[in-house]
């Protein structure tokens, strides 16, 4: 694959069309319906398992949260941690990618992330759409850190397709305001003329320098979009070294049983009787 190095110097972002393949995007976004289907017991369940009709499954979905948001979002958790949606994230194809790119040694900087943005998929009013940002303010990696975000639909602007200002990677870090969790860049900071909405179709990848300003395009349908993200660092970066390598984020499980009532011994017993 050959780069352009010097468009992405100048402008912060690259555009891979026909990156990945149709079985890999639908690959992933079937595992993702898959895990949501566990909240039905009925024949709705059935939809879940195909994608011939996926605005019809949205509906469920849309349902669901209504009525059970909590176990909506405790399904929406564990879409982060699919198999093969990790296993996408450390393919050949990636890595021989950052390294053309120039990433000396590509590591992971955070773990991969499903989105499924929709108003009707948000209480809160800002998680279905984020405001200005800069990925490297949460990452604090590498200069070279980037992130790769791609839609597992065709993704417009009426979809909410991202949007980027071009070169604003060349402006260093910008002041922010936090906003629950994400920072968002001030208001003040940001020309709003020079955003440009990315349209891209199913299987198309954008990769973008970690300090590109961005931020959600406005999803006015009534359908999700699905897509993902992927950030890395490069390990022997000068000033990542220098500044020893910092991980900001903590993963760590609660103290307390976030259910009651764990598996008794009796239950444990049982199921390894049934085992052959």
């Amino acid at each position: 694959m050959e780069l352009d190095k010097k468009f992405y110097a100048e402008k912060g972002y690259l555009i891979f069309k026909n990156f990945f393949t149709a079985e890999e995007m639908d690959t992933i976004l079937l595992d993702v319906l898959k895990v949501f289907s566990i909240a039905f017991t009925d024949e709705r369940k059935n939809d879940f398992l195909s994608l011939d009709n996926l605005e019809k499954t949205e509906l469920h979905l849309f349902e669901l949260f209504e009525r059970d948001s909590e176990l909506f979002i405790r399904l929406g958790k564990q879409c982060q941690h699919l198999i093969s949606l990790w296993r996408l994230s450390t393919s050949k194809k990636i890595e021989n990618l950052l390294l053309e790119l120039g990433l000396e040694f590509p590591n992971l900087s955070v773990r991969p992330s499903m989105f499924f943005n929709s108003r009707l998929l948000d209480k809160v009013g800002h998680y279905w759409k984020l405001g200005d940002h800069q990925d490297w303010r949460s990452s604090q990696g590498s200069l070279d850190s980037v992130t790769l975000w791609y839609p597992y639909v065709d993704c417009n602007v009426e979809l909410g397709a991202l949007e980027i200002i071009e070169g604003s990677h060349l402006e260093g870090l910008y002041e922010c305001s936090d906003v629950e969790y994400y920072s968002k860049i001030n208001d003040e900071l940001i020309d709003e003329s020079k955003y440009e909405s990315v349209e891209m179709e199913k299987g198309d990848l954008l990769l973008f320098n970690s300090f590109l300003v961005h931020r959600s395009g406005t999803n006015s349908t009534r359908r999700v979009r699905w897509s993902s993200q992927l950030r890395y660092n490069n390990l022997l970066e000068e000033s990542f070294v220098r500044r020893r390598l910092p991980n900001p984020y903590v993963y760590k499980p609660f103290e307390e049983l976030v259910e009651p009532g764990p598996p008794s011994k009796q239950e444990i017993i049982d199921y390894f009787k049934t085992v052959e």
